[in-house]
């Protein structure tokens, strides 16, 4: 945890990450106090199930998964988070 830099990003926003590599962590949404963390940063265990995917107009193409999952665009994320929207 030594490198782990937290920057207000935006208004309603934190972001972490690696000020060795650059390398993302987490988001802290203000407004909902919520985190959403990279799945990197977890062991596999089997226990994790994927409920959304967001940005999905930002993905590369080989970053679609193979599960079927609601999904957001980035407009549509920012949106809900600024509105306090829980399911964001």
């Amino acid at each position: 945890m030594d490198h782990v830099t937290c920057d207000l990003s935006s208004d309603w926003a934190k972001r972490a990450f690696c000020s060795r590599c650059g390398s993302n962590g987490w988001s802290h949404v203000i407004p909902q106090n919520t985190m959403s963390m990279v799945a990197g940063l977890f062991q596999p265990t089997g226990d994790f199930a994927v409920a959304q995917q967001v940005f999905v107009d930002e993905r590369r193409p080989l970053a679609q998964l193979a599960v079927t999952t609601v999904e957001k665009t980035g407009a549509q994320v920012i949106a809900g988070f600024q509105s306090g929207d829980q399911a964001s």
